[in-house]
């Protein structure tokens, strides 16, 4: 069950994050007084990365292990999400997406094995269908809880601890 939560999480967090920035787009152009296509590459670095991350990170795993790959790539994602937050222009928002999405790209992969070798052979198929469901379930999360937190630290939550 640890093995199908954390794997399901690494999917979840696929979802949320590949919707996420797109839903704060608008609040960063009007901070940094951009036209959102100037958001464009951040957005497609993201794709490239995961690409990336599946092909270059994730067999890594077959080297030092599923499991300490898996963590690995999760605290990649973690420290570098922050960094994210910290991104005070798109160059910067560039760098720090595309190594976010290396991590997520590496740990989705690493995941799907992870349940293919620990699952029961008669609940494989269904378990890591729930798995691949949790990226879904991600895009949905991020739609209802990312202007939420918008709201409470995007641009007029600057402004206001500003003034």
């Amino acid at each position: 069950m640890r093995v199908l939560a954390l794997s399901c999480m690494c999917t979840f967090l696929d979802g949320y994050d590949s919707q996420a920035l797109a839903l704060a787009v608008p609040h960063m152009a009007e901070e940094w007084s951009l036209p959102p296509p100037a958001f464009a590459p951040a957005l497609s670095g993201s794709l490239m990365g995961i690409a990336l991350g599946a092909v270059l990170l994730a067999p890594l795993a077959d080297r030092f292990g599923r499991r300490p790959t898996l963590i690995a790539m999760m605290i990649v994602i973690g420290l570098t999400t922050l960094g994210v937050t910290l991104a005070s222009n798109p160059t910067v928002l560039i760098a720090w997406r595309v190594m976010t999405s290396l991590g997520l790209g590496g740990a989705v992969p690493i995941a799907t094995a992870l349940i293919s070798e620990y699952a029961p052979a008669r609940r494989r198929s269904s378990l890591i269908a729930f798995m691949v469901a949790c990226l879904a379930f991600g895009v949905f999360a991020a739609g209802i809880i990312a202007p939420v937190l918008n709201g409470f630290w995007g641009r007029r939550a600057h402004r206001s601890q500003r003034s």
